[in-house]
C-alpha cells in the first residue's frame, strides 16, 4: 500500500509535470500566434501601402505624355515589385493560420491526455481508496465470503 501510494504520488507529479508541460507549450503557441498575427498585420499593412503607392504610380503614368516613357516602365517594375510582395505576404498568412491550426489540434491533443491521465490516476486512487477501506486487515483488500457454497 505504501508502493501504491508512492506510485500514485509518483503518477499524479509525472500528470501535474505534464500538465504543466502542456500548459507552457500552450502559452509559447500562443505568443508564436500573437507574433504570427502582428507579422501578417504589418505585412496587410506594408501591402495596403503598396497597393496605395502603386495607384498613385499608375495615376500619374496615365497623365503622363511620351516624355514620361521611363516614369510609366518605373510604374510597371514597381508594380512587379508589389505583387511579389503580396504573394509574399499572403504565403506568410497562410503560413501562420496553418500553424495556428497544427497548434490548436496539438493543445486539443494534449488536452486530452491530461483528461485520460487525470481520470486514470482518479481511478487508480479509488482502487487504492478501496483497498485501504476500514474491515480490511493489513492493507489487504476486502473480499466477500462465496455464498451458497455447501460444505464450508
Amino acid at each position: 500500500t505504501e508502493q501504491h501510494a508512492a506510485e500514485l504520488a509518483r503518477m499524479n507529479a509525472a500528470i501535474e509535470a505534464d500538465r504543466a508541460r502542456h500548459q507552457q507549450e500552450a502559452e509559447q503557441l500562443r505568443a508564436e500566434l500573437a507574433d504570427q498575427k502582428t507579422a501578417n498585420q504589418a505585412a496587410t499593412a506594408d501591402r495596403d501601402q503598396v497597393r496605395a503607392e502603386l495607384a498613385t504610380v499608375k495615376a500619374k503614368a496615365e497623365a503622363a505624355d511620351q516624355t514620361h516613357q521611363d516614369q510609366r516602365k518605373s510604374a510597371a517594375q514597381e508594380a512587379h515589385r508589389a505583387a511579389e510582395h503580396m504573394t509574399k505576404a499572403q504565403a506568410e498568412r497562410d503560413r501562420a493560420r496553418q500553424e495556428a491550426s497544427t497548434a490548436r489540434e496539438e493543445a486539443a491533443k494534449l488536452r486530452g491526455q491530461v483528461e485520460a491521465l487525470q481520470t486514470q490516476a482518479a481511478d487508480q486512487l479509488r482502487a487504492l481508496a478501496m483497498r485501504q477501506a476500514p474491515g480490511a486487515e493489513d492493507g489487504q483488500p476486502v473480499t466477500k465470503t462465496a455464498k451458497g457454497k455447501k460444505g464450508e
